[in-house]
């Protein structure tokens, strides 16, 4: 590189003579000295462990690509525009548990092979809780496996991504979360977020497997007594579903102890009806009920 010729300005200062060049000549002085220096690195390359640089002008132009995000910075291009010509979204998975996050990614590549990292992301439609600039999804809860659809527009191109959001929880759903009761059923029988599908008449309804909207569809037990067995009661109920269990339980006394079950009846089932008789009901007076487990 040609040199530039040596012009020298000199200044009296406290610690003596001090001497100045212009870059292509040493400087000197009684306390200081400094080697030669080049106007710039001619467009040579530089690096480092990160980055490599391309660079004219000493830096003020050149290309600098970033090898961990792998991102080019071109510096100094004037004149030039660049046109996108592709953009890639990257999802750690496509199927996203409910009330869970990730991290989204999106990289535009321009015509001239460089990249830009940036993306404006937004939700087209399903349940997510929230979606921040920077890309990081959180799903919302849900009542069954759904649907999502997220959007990234980077340098005018868009590109749009589908994802399915988990139902891992079975009572986490707004209004019916934590009142024991699957929230699937409770949408099914009364839609979103309905207050009637909540409390013990609803608890009661699921478990017995009753349509809670049917005024008509109801659980029923009856006492009877059996005319050719004067110590028996027959206990009949209805419905009964091989999907559950039915325990029937007595007691003498509402005022004092507790329900014992029945050890000693003798089963018979028609259709969806059940009937139990107590072989051993001496007694003057019995309480009886049908306790049902499901699932």
């Amino acid at each position: 590189m040609k040199r530039l010729p040596a012009i020298w300005v000199l200044a009296m200062t406290g610690l003596g003579l001090v001497s100045l060049a212009l870059p292509g000549e040493g400087a000197s002085s009684a306390n200081y000295s400094s080697a030669p220096a080049v106007l710039d690195a001619g467009g040579a390359r530089s690096a480092s462990a990160k980055y490599t640089h391309d660079g004219s002008l000493g830096g003020f132009g050149g290309t600098v690509i970033n090898v961990t995000t792998r991102e080019t910075n071109r510096v100094g291009y004037a004149g030039q525009l660049l046109e996108p010509v592709s953009l890639t979204v990257s999802v750690p998975s496509t199927n996203i548990n409910e009330a869970t996050g990730q991290q989204l990614s999106a990289v535009a590549r321009l015509d001239n092979g460089s990249v830009t990292m940036t993306a404006d992301w937004n939700v087209l439609n399903g349940p997510i809780a929230a979606l921040s600039p920077d890309g990081l999804l959180t799903a919302a809860n849900v009542y069954q496996d759904t649907p999502a659809t997220i959007l990234a527009a980077a340098e005018g191109l868009t590109k749009s991504v589908g994802l399915l959001i988990k139902n891992v929880g079975l009572d986490d759903y707004g209004l019916y979360a934590s009142d024991g009761i699957p929230d699937l059923w409770q949408v099914q029988q009364f839609g979103l977020n309905n207050p009637y599908a909540t409390g013990p008449q609803a608890l009661f309804a699921y478990t017995a497997g009753l349509n809670p909207t049917n005024p008509a569809d109801v659980f029923t037990f009856n006492l009877s007594t059996v005319s050719t067995q004067a110590n028996w009661r027959n206990l009949s109920f209805a419905p009964r579903y091989t999907n559950r269990t039915y325990l029937v339980e007595y007691r003498t006394n509402l005022a004092a102890g507790g329900f014992t079950t029945l050890t000693n009846g003798k089963v018979t089932d028609v259709g969806i009806a059940r009937t139990v008789a107590d072989t051993n009901a001496v007694s003057s007076q019995r309480y009886y009920r049908v306790k049902i487990t499901y699932p």
